[in-house]
């Protein structure tokens, strides 16, 4: 239960270290520009955001949660930046408060007070222990002692005991599906991923050829993915998305890359460990739920066979 209640109050935490981190940023090296709104996007909920663009270079494109009342598609706002990551960004006059910051304060107050529960069965674990250390012996000891005699009881045949019956809880068709069937199509679909990303991977390690590339489009509202254009040795010109982690690039700045000569769309930046990183991570998370589905087929099929085995209510 304890480990339980930290474990949820570490979310709203979380969210909350990540904001007051970024506005730390911001006030320490953030640079201020002009900036245009290319993008107004909105959700069912309310809440949305905007896509805005530097009008002076460098120039790149990121995304606002919050903006200033009033603006629209091709305004210009002010925007704090920071220059190692623009995907950290905030409009100068935004809002103090609105709706999103209300929900984390909330769930803040939620976390918090997930933590004052925790603490009840903790002093209660910490009581016993040092019960224990103490006297030497369970706290209920002396409860124990107390007792009055049980019962002796009069037959001597007892009852058979029953089994427990793995799953016994869900159904015939639930196991199948959620207890065989999904685990074992998660894994295969996250292995066919990992096992395109160590082919790409593996492809710019042999065969991989060098380019200079121009990049057209720098946008950094989610990962950070670069547009980039370069040229073949016969001449024909190609385009390719990258997303380096270790470099930040604006619009016009010139990248060299390692690319597939017979499919040029599978290129990276060079000296950006980016792509190994995420191969690495594909892979590692591919045998891990293998692993899982292992264990949960097996745990699947014990539990069918022992329902098959279960007497039916005629036997």
């Amino acid at each position: 239960m304890v480990l339980g209640l930290f474990a949820f109050a570490t979310f709203p935490a979380y969210l909350t270290y990540g904001y007051l981190q970024e506005r730390v940023v911001l006030d320490s090296r953030g640079v201020h520009a002009e900036a245009s709104v290319l993008h107004h996007q909105t959700s069912p909920r309310g809440s949305g955001t905007i896509t805005v663009r530097p009008i002076e270079p460098p120039q790149f494109e990121t995304t606002l949660d919050r903006w200033p009342a009033g603006t629209g598609v091709g305004d210009t706002i002010e925007v704090v930046y920071d220059p190692r990551d623009p995907g950290v960004a905030a409009a100068v006059d935004a809002p103090p408060v609105d709706l999103g910051i209300v929900i984390g304060v909330l769930l803040d107050l939620f976390a918090l007070a997930l933590l004052l529960l925790a603490l009840l069965p903790l002093g209660e674990l910490l009581r016993r222990a040092w019960t224990r250390l103490r006297d030497g012996r369970p706290d209920n000891e002396h409860l124990l002692r107390q007792r009055p005699p049980l019962a002796v009881h009069v037959s001597r045949r007892r009852p058979p005991r029953r089994q427990p019956h793995l799953l016994a809880s869900l159904e015939t068709a639930q196991i199948v599906l959620f207890v065989i069937v999904a685990p074992v199509a998660t894994a295969v679909a996250v292995g066919m991923f990992a096992a395109g990303a160590v082919d790409d991977a593996r492809a710019l390690q042999d065969t991989g050829a060098r380019a200079r590339a121009t990049v057209v489009r720098s946008d950094w509202g989610s990962d950070g993915w670069l547009d980039v254009r370069f040229s073949l040795p016969d001449g024909t010109e190609a385009t390719s998305y990258i997303s380096p982690r270790d470099h930040v690039y604006f619009e016009g700045n010139v990248v060299e890359l390692v690319y597939e000569p017979g499919r040029p769309g599978n290129a990276e930046a060079v000296g950006d460990s980016s792509w190994q990183a995420d191969t690495q991570a594909f892979v590692g998370l591919s045998i891990a739920l293998a692993v899982a589905a292992a264990v949960s087929v097996l745990t699947g099929v014990v539990a069918l066979a022992q329902r098959a085995r279960r007497p039916t209510p005629t036997d």
